[in-house]
């Protein structure tokens, strides 16, 4: 006998992100009618452009957040540690060895974040506010504010180069959420992550350490965010210590409405794919319609408190469903 496809499973499983799919197709179809150039090939691309920045860094969060954390520091990270990599390549520093460099430094800001969340025992949201404002001013301090042109023929590539008529930055940011997609689903880390989120006590209890994989999420955080530091540079030629500002909770308004649940344990890397899109594609329209940027800024704080509240509904609809069970 076949097995009849059960629609009802399937959206218990994916609801929040079939959700969040439709209402992103819906926006693509206002979109469509209210601007003529919304769906013009090159408006598209510069939409995955921008989603390549973003995206990166919020699949490495995305990990952080399944266990139950916050890193607010992504984006001021991302511009000190452009500045630094910009100026290690007119330093005379080969351009692969800046990369790799950048992503180091980003490990190091994750590894900070943890120690002070885990050694030090603060709220993982006033640990990396602290680093947030402290990698910010060290991005203003190591060239006296100015931004740092970037003329290297490697980040020309990664910024303007395409591989069958498709920027290089789109094919980087979804190897990304592939490996990290697949790290959490068929690896015993990955397990380990859901297991903190859904119970640390009872993690911990059971041998997981929970502490060494708040590190590694941290740090595979603060790795995504030095790599969008190198994405960053090379799509505008040029390492900013403005980069950034302004979009600091992006990341974690798009994990939020991808499904991730706020004290974690539930949650898919592809739900916070669906969720940056979303985010994407909002401020793209916004542009294209002439708004304003104050009434952008009041949007994604509405966007914000909507996947917040969001989350609260999950929450308690699963509260509710596990009582009724008992």
């Amino acid at each position: 006998m076949k097995k009849r496809f059960n629609w009802k499973h399937i959206y218990k499983q994916y609801g929040t992100q079939i959700t969040m799919a439709a209402v992103l197709i819906v926006l693509c179809i206002a979109l469509t009618i209210a601007s003529p150039y919304f769906l013009k090939k090159s408006n598209i691309l510069n939409i995955f452009v921008s989603f390549s920045v973003s995206g990166t860094m919020a699949a490495g969060l995305t990990v952080v957040m399944l266990m139950g954390c916050m890193d607010l520091s992504q984006y001021s990270a991302m511009a000190l540690i452009g500045m630094v990599v910009a100026l290690a390549l007119q330093a005379g520093l080969n351009a692969w060895l800046a990369i790799l460099l950048g992503v180091i430094l980003g490990t190091g800001i994750g590894a900070i974040n943890a120690f002070i969340v885990t050694k030090m025992h603060i709220v993982p949201m006033i640990a990396t506010i602290s680093t947030q404002l402290m990698c910010r001013a060290g991005a203003y301090l190591v060239n006296n504010g100015q931004y740092v042109r970037v003329t290297d023929k490697l980040f020309d590539t990664i910024g303007f180069g395409r591989l069958f008529g498709v920027n290089y930055l789109i094919y980087i940011v979804l190897v990304v959420f592939l490996v990290i997609g697949y790290v959490l689903k068929n690896t015993t880390f990955g397990r380990k992550v859901y297991a903190v989120g859904g119970n640390p006590v009872a993690s911990e209890l059971s041998g997981i350490n929970v502490n060494r994989l708040k590190f590694m999420g941290f740090m595979i955080s603060g790795a995504t965010a030095g790599l969008a530091a190198t994405l960053i540079t090379a799509q505008v030629a040029a390492a900013m210590p403005t980069a950034g500002t302004g979009s600091e909770m992006d990341g974690i308004a798009a994990v939020f409405l991808g499904g991730v649940a706020f004290d974690g344990g539930k949650g898919r890397v592809g739900g916070t794919l669906i969720g940056v899109l979303l985010l994407t594609v909002l401020a793209n329209g916004m542009t294209l319609l002439n708004i304003p940027p104050y009434y952008q800024q009041f949007t994604k704080g509405a966007v914000l408190l909507l996947s917040v509240y969001m989350d609260a509904v999950r929450t308690n609809r699963n509260k509710f469903a596990r009582a009724h069970k008992s």
